[in-house]
């Protein structure tokens, strides 16, 4: 099932590290001297706060400090803008891999072919204009090219090695042929060690093909009994 979007639990605000700003939620500080500490030469302390996103009038809390520089923190804005499916897809998502059974990169036309995919949940890091971001990306559904016009899925079934043959395809005509895995992943992201919300939609990933060659089998008259 694709996720449905859901509202920001909360707005953010970073503000400079200065006694002037500690109003917009009660941290106090000895003019802006916290503003430089321990923050590299081109960058500046600021404090992030974040208030109910269904708050009335906005109730802000701090609760982290970040550095940023001049233009981190003026793109920073007073609302986190979201996190899209289009930054999922932008994130380092692993390919799944995909098995084609029996292995030797061969079958037989017209015998079921076996596949299957090894994909793992992955947890990212990122930022999105200033504001640290959390992600957490789950493989949900794999979708089949097999290279002789048929597709399979998308499927949340992931398939399984023999004996388990739960996703298959059977070639009807002997040649060579690519078999593609696409690999769905549905995601959740967290602002700043906020609450795990949805993305809508999912991110595809395409994995390098797997080729293989369709046999034809041929049938012999041989001598003395057929091997056991």
């Amino acid at each position: 099932m694709v996720p449905q979007a859901s509202a920001p639990a909360f707005i953010y605000r970073y503000v400079l590290a200065c006694t002037d700003n500690a109003d917009v939620g009660g941290a106090t500080d000895a003019g802006c001297g916290l503003s430089s500490t321990s923050c590299p030469p081109d960058q500046l302390r600021h404090w992030l706060y974040r208030s109910p996103a269904d708050a009335v009038l906005p109730r802000w809390d701090q609760f982290g400090s970040r550095c940023l520089t001049r233009v981190e923190a003026d793109a920073a804005g007073v609302e986190f803008p979201g996190f899209t499916l289009a930054d999922l897809q932008r994130l380092p998502l692993p390919a799944g891999e995909p098995a084609l059974e029996p292995g030797n990169g061969y079958v037989l036309i017209n015998v079921p072919a076996n596949v299957y995919a090894d994909a793992e949940p992955v947890e990212l890091a990122t930022d999105v204009v200033g504001f640290p971001v959390q992600v957490r990306a789950t493989p949900a559904r794999y979708s089949w090219a097999f290279g002789d016009g048929a597709v399979l899925g998308p499927t949340e079934d992931p398939g399984a090695p023999y004996p388990d043959l739960r996703v298959t395809h059977i070639y009807t005509a002997p040649g060579r042929y690519d078999v593609v895995l696409t690999t769905h992943y549905s995601g959740e992201y967290s602002v700043a060690g906020g609450p795990w919300l949805p993305v809508e939609g999912e991110a595809e990933v395409v994995s390098p093909p797997v080729p293989v060659e369709a046999l034809a089998a041929r049938s012999a008259l041989v001598s003395g009994a057929a091997p056991s």
